[in-house]
């Protein structure tokens, strides 16, 4: 092994500290080491970046600007390969105890215990059980499950996922074919969450921005499986979500056009009947008529149409005849909430 050269230290009678005056390093210099001068050996027992610590106190005259070697001995050197074999043994075998850890990990279906640098104890949920385990947690919120989990009160869903009303008695659900049933979806992106509720051919969804702590009211979405159709003997009618109704009908009656009015000639009363859905207010009519000959005649405005019924109109031709085929046609637009 080289010496290793100082070519400008002080000694001090009486000190055991020799003073590095220059740059050279004393890093490589272990305790148990031997500070040559003149041939005689001194045992170092400790360095600083600036100076050599020995083991005795320095026995002659004080000097500077001395030129001296540093004498490597088999013990020191010994001593450190033997601690820093020690630190090597111990990596490999915290290494070799990690590798143990995550082949438990990987082959256990239960938990695996683990105890951290910091002495904090963890349970690590196994891989082989980790598809069983991450398939309930998504379960938790309808994910992958044959049944989402029941709620009682939509308020209170705000974290995304699948679920379902629990039923009669479930609350601020929307259901416009009654009853609180069917399935509600959850998206939030931070304080903000979207709902939608579906029913059978029903669909509607609804807003929250702080969380759940108020929501705005159902809307309902249109489909065309969402418009209610629906016929009775007063005609047809379609229901849309959003409230607005429309009903048609067609009558076919045989009547007398020949009650004189000015130059032409028109029909006593004829009733229209009932309209086929309810309106909650007057809604728009629209009625036509033709005859079954072709010829051309009129029909005048409703009279007395209420929101249940189309009322009377009047029929008028250019010359009087009894018995005559007339279709009539009836539209009624409006809403039903």
């Amino acid at each position: 092994m080289t010496w290793q050269i100082f070519p400008n230290v002080t000694f001090t009678n009486g000190s055991k500290n020799i003073a590095v005056n220059d740059s050279t390093a004393t890093a490589g210099i272990l305790a148990g080491f031997a500070v040559n001068r003149d041939n005689k050996s001194y045992e170092i027992e400790s360095v600083t970046s600036s100076a050599i610590i020995l083991v005795d106190a320095w026995p002659e005259a004080t000097a500077s600007n001395v030129i001296i070697k540093i004498q490597p001995t088999s013990e020191p050197v010994k001593e450190y390969i033997q601690e820093t074999l020690g630190e090597v043994k111990g990596l490999v075998a915290n290494y070799l105890a990690r590798l143990q850890l995550e082949e438990s990990i990987i082959s256990s279906t239960g938990t695996v215990p683990f105890t951290d640098s910091a002495g904090v104890s963890h349970d690590i949920p196994g891989w082989a059980s980790l598809e069983a385990v991450a398939l309930a947690k998504m379960q938790e919120f309808g994910l992958g499950a044959l049944n989402p989990p029941n709620i009682t009160d939509a308020n209170t869903a705000v974290l995304p996922g699948f679920y379902r009303a629990s039923g009669a008695g479930s609350l601020n659900f929307d259901n416009p074919n009654g009853g609180n049933y069917g399935m509600l979806l959850v998206e939030r992106r931070g304080a903000q969450v979207q709902q939608t509720n579906t029913y059978f051919n029903s669909l509607s969804y609804r807003y929250s921005g702080d969380n759940g702590s108020t929501w705005t009211e159902w809307y309902q979405a249109f489909t065309t499986h969402s418009v209610e159709y629906g016929s009775n003997a007063n005609g047809e009618y379609w229901k849309y979500p959003d409230g607005k109704l429309i009903c048609i009908k067609k009558l076919t009656v045989s009547i007398d056009i020949n009650v004189a009015w000015g130059s032409s000639f028109i029909s006593t009363a004829a009733n229209s009947g009932n309209i086929a859905h309810s309106f909650i207010s007057a809604p728009v009519i629209g009625v036509r008529a033709s005859e079954a000959g072709g010829n051309l005649v009129f029909i005048g405005s409703s009279i007395g149409a209420t929101y249940t019924s189309f009322g009377t109109y009047y029929l008028m031709r250019g010359h009087a005849v009894a018995g005559v085929t007339i279709t009539i046609d009836l539209t009624a637009t409006g809403r039903w909430k």
